[in-house]
């Protein structure tokens, strides 16, 4: 399991290098939820914004440019905003698809 920077997205040849040479995952969550997440966060003081925005407007903006990257380059796209517990089953049972999908010699 590789968790790239987000910014890897922008880059269409880092977009089809990840799919074609992995099992690419989006764990994707609404706005309110990461910036939640972000501020919960201990090292969240620490990490300067990208754009100097507070932090709802740059989550927003930066989601806004990057989702249809992010499903772009997705084999799968997993809800985030659910509890950790499901996520890992979700996450699992992608797994699981893509390994059957491997074996039968079919994935793209």
């Amino acid at each position: 399991m590789v968790a790239t920077g987000g910014g890897i997205i922008l880059t269409e040849y880092n977009r089809r290098y990840m799919r074609e040479n992995g099992i690419v995952i989006y764990l994707s969550a609404p706005v309110s939820t990461l910036v939640n997440r972000l501020e919960a966060a201990p090292e969240e003081g620490l990490r300067p914004t990208l754009t100097g925005k507070p932090l709802s407007e740059e989550v927003q903006e930066v989601l806004e440019q990057r989702d249809a990257l992010y499903r772009e380059a997705a084999h799968y796209i997993i809800d985030a905003s659910h509890t950790p517990d499901q996520v890992v089953s979700e996450i699992l049972a992608a797994l699981s698809q893509a390994a059957q999908r491997l074996q039968g010699g079919v994935y793209n």
